[in-house]
């Protein structure tokens, strides 16, 4: 316990100043570029994605472009997720340079990423606070070892609080239909708009037309209201569904990990009442899906020319193997039947299985078959008013 308590005191204390620095670096360079700044478009040379930690992926645009004073530049900058997806199709895109250093770019609109030094701040006072503790008292925070007994005990009610909390956020999965109302984007201002705006002008490109924006209003009531928006919109030869929304925790849950998602939700109804879907909500792999529904949940990052082309072939392919045809639908309220059709197969397969050993593996990313993923189906079976089966 020593060194992870020290371990724990660097990774806050350093990686806030880091933070705050970078942050801080970024505003004044924003508050730079305002003042001095000349806009300008610029060329998107090339677009990249790399691995940054782990899963996560940094994002960098190759710019070129020409100056008031007729010098030609090339230029790689770090661009965040929703600023990359933004170009997605794009030939060109805004800049603003600096005159006397034209290689100090920022995409327009510029954006002070406020964001970074609060969450820097907070993560550095929280380091110094922790310093401060072990300083004082050397001692905290080392205890006598646990022993398996008390670690069963834990994790039995750690399980048993987890198992309310899915299972009243599992409740909406099992609703047959769910109710929409229209939405107006003007009160969702704390998403990302531009995204919903530049992800329908690309689907635009390629043949589909808006139908309607709508809230779902079954989660808006539930334990876990997403706060968002769904933009309908429907393939020219009407056999494509698209679905856009943004998920985007609170800051309080951001901060604790809850990762924001931007997702494009592709759907193809067959004349056998089947479903193939195709969508970048990653994490929504973690749920099996019924018999009926031929779902892929691709990378987070999947450019959606991309994730276009792989529905385009999976329709296809599904429909050579069939002998099945996609149905043709023309109006929003075909649209409507279709998308509440998915969702009763859905529900019904949610209802006659639950939640399994290997969905809650998926989900809290641990191992089918372990102690802790047992306790958490026991407890969510008892949450459910069930028993767990005899082995």
């Amino acid at each position: 316990m020593h060194g992870k308590k020290w371990v724990l005191v660097a990774v806050f204390l350093i990686g806030g100043i880091v933070l705050t620095s970078v942050g801080l670096k970024a505003l004044l360079t924003g508050k730079k570029l305002e003042r001095e700044g000349k806009t300008t478009v610029a060329t998107i040379v090339s677009r990249d994605s790399r691995p940054l930690y782990k899963k996560q992926l940094a994002y960098y645009l190759t710019l070129g472009f020409e100056t008031e004073a007729k010098e030609k530049i090339t230029q790689e900058i770090m661009v965040l997720h929703p600023e990359f997806a933004r170009t997605e199709g794009r030939p060109n895109v805004t800049i603003h340079y600096l005159p006397s250093d034209p290689n100090v770019i920022m995409l327009d609109p510029i954006e002070i990423r406020w964001g970074q030094i609060v969450t820097g701040s907070i993560f550095a006072l929280f380091g110094a606070v922790l310093l401060v503790i072990f300083v004082r008292n050397p001692k905290h925070g080392n205890g006598p070892p646990i022993t398996q007994e008390e670690r069963i005990e834990h994790a039995r009610e750690t399980a048993a609080d987890s198992a309310v909390k899915i299972v009243q956020q599992l409740k909406p999965l099992t609703v047959s239909q769910h109710e929409y109302e229209m939405a107006d984007p003007s009160r969702f201002r704390h998403l990302d708009l531009a995204f919903y705006n530049d992800t329908q002008k690309f689907l635009e490109s390629s043949g589909f037309g808006h139908l309607e924006d709508v809230e779902n209003v079954t989660l808006r009531n539930s334990a876990n209201n997403p706060n968002t928006f769904i933009r309908v919109m429907l393939g020219a030869n009407g056999t494509i569904m698209a679905d856009i929304y943004q998920f985007k925790p609170s800051a309080v849950k951001r901060l604790l990990g809850m990762k924001e998602f931007k997702v494009l939700d592709l759907e193809t109804q067959f004349s056998n009442g089947c479903f193939v879907c195709t969508n970048n909500a990653e994490t929504a792999g973690a749920l099996s899906q019924p018999t009926e529904v031929d779902s892929l949940n691709m990378a987070a990052v999947t450019p959606f020319s991309t994730l276009l082309d792989a529905h385009r072939k999976r329709v296809e392919l599904f429909s050579q193997s069939t002998g099945v045809p996609p149905l043709r639908l023309q109006t929003v309220s075909d649209v409507r039947k279709a998308q509440d059709a998915l969702q009763c197969l859905k529900a019904a397969h949610r209802q006659k299985t639950g939640l399994t050993r290997t969905e809650i593996a998926n989900l809290g990313g641990g191992q089918a078959g372990t102690k802790e993923v047992d306790m958490a189906f026991e407890a969510i079976l008892k949450e459910h008013g069930k028993h767990p089966p005899k082995k």
